[in-house]
């Protein structure tokens, strides 16, 4: 939403929030601006996120078992949105490569001898 304020000079209107949006692309925000209020937030979330990915598919624990009183669906989609945010191994930097392989690995069949 706009606002308009008449200036003072020429008497035409100036849209203060527009101009200031427009001076930024769509979903960005200047270099000098604050973070976002729920940043801490989102990272909390995501390292959250990411230990239930590890839980699951490096350690093998149930997403049952992960979730305890929350929903399997939210756990489920979480641990989706982590592997979705992952590179590709290839692009990864050499330190996190290992990580993500064991990420973005297919699930191996264990056969019964």
């Amino acid at each position: 939403m706009c606002v308009s304020t008449p200036t003072a000079a020429t008497g035409e209107s100036v849209s203060r929030r527009c101009a200031r949006s427009a001076s930024t692309s769509a979903g960005s925000r200047p270099a000098h601006a604050a973070p976002f209020k729920n940043d801490r937030h989102r990272s909390d979330t995501l390292t959250k996120h990411f230990s239930w990915a590890i839980r699951h598919l490096v350690c093998g624990e149930t997403q049952e078992a992960i979730a305890g009183a929350r929903s399997q669906a939210a756990v489920s989609r979480a641990i989706a949105s982590i592997i979705d945010l992952l590179p590709d191994p290839a692009l990864a930097d050499a330190r996190f490569r290992p990580h993500v392989l064991l990420l973005t690995r297919e699930p191996t069949q264990v056969s019964a001898d």
